[in-house]
């Protein structure tokens, strides 16, 4: 039961998601003709779409497997199966970035928002984002950000990470992090990839509420 704990609310939001995705793909302009690498910008966005969805399950299945029954380590050994989790966790993170930025390229100019206004968000993003990488690497370590601490018990014993960007907020990963998923859409003026990007950042909020923050109340004591 705790391997598949507030999954099915997991399910019903990840329907609820697609069905945006299904309307914004349908309006008007929103896609066109338009062409990167030879895709389409349709199958650019639904591609990023199913990345998303797919990278969430990724971690839903080794998160759980192993913090409440020690499946990885137990079948692939410690530290290999963190890892192999961790570069699959790279992987689908790359191919969620190359998606947003496929989509701008095959529908820029779409977007009505003045370059200039564009350009300073852009750099807002780009800032905030940066600003988190460097929290991550000197104060919380890119091993705990991937989420070691379901893997090595050694972690659960820190607490939970007061020092650079994250004494301003508490998920500094998704509230900060996550804003460079915009910057292919503000640059490109795409509206279809500001959409993806705002579905993918919904999407790692959704996991956070029915995955990592269960686990975290169970690994930390702490609501997170």
């Amino acid at each position: 039961s705790l391997f598949f704990e507030y999954q099915g609310a997991h399910l019903i939001g990840a329907i609820g998601l697609v069905l945006v995705a299904a309307w914004v793909a349908g309006q008007p302009g929103m896609l066109g003709e338009g062409q990167a690498l030879g895709i389409s910008a349709a199958t650019w966005f639904w591609f990023g779409m199913t990345v998303s969805l797919l990278h969430h399950v990724w971690v839903w299945l080794f998160w759980r497997g192993e913090l409440h029954y020690g499946w990885i380590s137990e079948r692939l050994g410690s530290p290999r199966g963190f890892n192999i989790y961790a570069r699959g966790f790279g992987l689908w993170a790359l191919l969620r970035g190359t998606a947003i930025v496929g989509v701008a390229a095959a529908s820029p100019w779409t977007s009505g928002m003045p370059v200039g206004l564009r350009l300073v968000l852009a750099l807002v993003c780009l800032g905030l984002a940066g600003w988190l990488m460097y929290s991550v690497v000197k104060f919380f370590t890119v091993e705990r950000a991937l989420g070691a601490d379901h893997f090595d018990p050694k972690y659960r014993s820190l607490g939970l990470e007061k020092r650079g960007i994250f004494a301003y907020a508490r998920n500094g990963m998704y509230t900060f992090g996550l804003l460079a998923l915009y910057i292919p859409g503000l640059l490109w003026a795409s509206q279809a990839a500001l959409w993806l990007g705002l579905l993918n950042h919904l999407n790692t909020w959704l996991h956070y509420l029915v995955t990592e923050r269960p686990d975290m109340q169970r690994i930390y004591g702490d609501k997170s």
